[in-house]
């Protein structure tokens, strides 16, 4: 056998090349949004049932979640925690809205804001309250020159660029619309949210400085995601054919990223959630919660500064409060 003789070699001058290599391999590699794993099984409630599913918003230090009533009456609703575990019940009735779908919930300037489908017209109404407790009498929202707006299902709300935001499902066009408001009382608008006709209500939040709305395609049931930069135009849409929702999604920007939740497009009705830092970034597939099946849509709120809280009506006859939250 023949003995080869190996001589060391000065690799040193290799570093900064090597470093500047990994340095510049690291910074194309997008960032993720932390993982977000929510309670399985859910916590029911059963002193409090609904019909629908609820909005929740972060107000005064509480988590408020409203919902229609489990009843003919479809009077709004109201229970509130302060922990996130222990909530006021029974839920406390507001016989002045009385409302058709779901509630939509935020807090802009201060004072907290529902919109809600009037069942008798299909208008769109809003309340506010400056303390949670006591609410304004119901009015139309509409635009000067145009009048109210109509929708064939439950709004959805947000703040964005110190403006508050309302999307919902045109009556006549069947596409998603949203329009703005300085003051909470006149809006402008409506603007076009999206080029793809809709089957579901709208979802909208805000993160990281961009105006999401999302919703579920007429055609395949398609998670579609739209963003603006302003607030004044969307101008990009994403359609996800490996995500197919079975309903009204529910959408909140957090410390896990961009965070969407929905019903399963099936007879399961089981619990899926997908997340990212983008409009194009979220997770393919989404996460399935076997453990938590929903008889409604979900409603989120980020309860504090860290976790997502999310709501939704028992899979069942019982139409008994369920809430979940990130651990």
């Amino acid at each position: 056998m023949t003995n080869i003789g190996i001589r060391s070699i000065n690799l040193n001058w290799l570093k900064p090349v090597l470093l500047g290599l990994s340095l510049s391999i690291l910074l194309q590699i997008p960032r993720t949004a932390a993982a977000q794993t929510f309670q399985s099984p859910a916590t029911g409630y059963s002193g409090i049932t609904l019909s629908g599913a609820p909005g929740l918003a972060y107000f005064n230090n509480k988590l408020y979640v409203a919902f229609k009533a489990n009843d003919s009456s479809n009077y709004l609703y109201i229970t509130t925690s302060s922990d996130g575990s222990t909530f006021s019940t029974p839920a406390t009735q507001y016989s002045s809205v009385i409302l058709t779908g779901s509630p939509a919930l935020t807090v802009f300037n201060g004072v907290l804001f529902i919109a809600y489908l009037n069942p008798s017209n299909s208008e769109l109404m809003m309340v506010d309250s400056t303390d949670g407790v006591n609410f304004s009498a119901p009015y139309a929202i509409e635009a000067p020159g145009i009048g109210p707006f109509y929708s064939s299902s439950s709004p959805s709300l947000t703040v964005f660029n110190n403006q508050l935001i309302i999307a919902y499902l045109d009556l006549s066009s069947g596409y998603e619309r949203y329009s703005t408001s300085t003051n909470g009382a006149t809006f402008v608008g409506p603007g076009p949210i999206s080029t793809y006709t809709a089957s579901s209500a709208p979802a909208l939040t805000a993160y990281n400085g961009i105006l999401y709305a999302s919703f579920q395609e007429a055609s395949n049931h398609d998670l579609v995601v739209a963003t603006s930069q302003d607030g004044s135009a969307f101008t990009y849409q994403t359609a996800y054919s490996g995500i197919q929702i079975g309903g009204q999604p529910s959408m909140v920007g957090s410390v896990y990223g961009l965070v969407v939740s929905f019903r399963s497009n099936d007879g399961y009705h089981v619990l899926f959630v997908t997340s990212g830092n983008s409009a194009a970034g979220l997770a393919v597939p989404a996460t399935g919660y076997t453990g938590i099946r929903m008889g409604s849509d979900p409603g989120m709120a980020v309860f504090g500064t860290n976790q997502i809280y999310l709501a939704f009506q028992s899979n069942d006859s019982y139409h008994i409060l369920f809430v979940t939250h990130t651990n």
